[in-house]
Parts: C-alpha cells; structure tokens; sequence
C-alpha cells in the first residue's frame, strides 16, 4: 500500500471557505446533538478542524464562578492536508496519548478523499461521558 500523500502549497482563500462551509453543513446535519460547533484554523498547507462540545447544563457548586463565564474547550479532532484541489485532502486525526497527527486510512481504503462525504470520511464521535474520547467509526453505515 503506497503512504499518505504530502500536502503542499498554500490553501486558496476560496478553497478555505469551501471546506468550512462544507465541514459546517456536515456538522449541522449529523452532528448538530453532540457538537456545539467546529473551529477551523489554517496554517500553510493544513487546516486544523477542532471540535466544540454541545451546549450543556452548567455544572453547580463553582464558587465565584458565574452563570455563562466558563467557556468551552475545543477538543482537537483532525488536520486536513490540503492536495491541491478543493475536493481531495489528506486526514490525519489528532492522538491525545503522545499530542501528535497519525495520518488516517478512510474507508475507501485511501489516505485522501473528500471531506463531509460519508462514503470516504471517516465519522466522529464524541463521547459527552469524556471529552477527550474521540471515536473514529470508519465504517460505512456506522451511527455515531
């Protein structure tokens, strides 16, 4: 099996826009119960994609702490490595045990495909019991 590709060049403002608007919309339509909404950094060739929880209750019993001040904590999910096209990235998902990206194989069998497209993407889920369980259901027809 050949290795993942490299990413390279810039990623083009309009690609940019694309590809939030495009994990957004995924996000809307199956994720929209258990992730309050994603956050999208770009740095050269890659795209950063963190996850913000769902709105929960506030937890109680926080002196001076009040209502609204905690703000949540993005959990790191994946880097998208841009291919030079709006419709092919490399995905490597975030490793909490040593704070690193491990390329990832989709579904497809492949290192790269579309994102937001279920027949290639892997799925997310996280885990509302632990924040920082990240779940990857490669499989095809998987639910989260």
């Amino acid at each position: 099996m050949k290795g993942p590709p490299h990413p390279k060049g810039r990623i083009p403002e309009t690609h940019r826009d694309l590809l939030r608007q495009r994990l957004e919309r995924h996000v809307e339509q199956h994720w929209s119960r258990d992730c309050g909404g994603i956050l999208v950094r770009f740095r050269g060739p890659y795209a950063h994609v963190d996850a913000l929880p769902a709105e929960r209750d506030e937890p109680e019993g926080l002196e001076g702490d009040e209502p609204g001040e905690l703000e949540p904590t993005p959990l790191q999910l994946c880097r998208l490595g841009y291919l030079g096209s709006k419709d092919r990235w490399a995905f490597a998902f975030y490793k909490c045990s040593d704070e690193s990206y491990e390329p990832s194989i989709l579904p497809s069998g492949q290192f790269s495909g579309e994102p937001g497209r279920h027949s290639t993407a892997p799925r997310l889920s996280i885990s509302p019991e632990d924040s920082d369980a990240l779940v990857c259901l490669g499989a095809p027809g998987v639910s989260p």
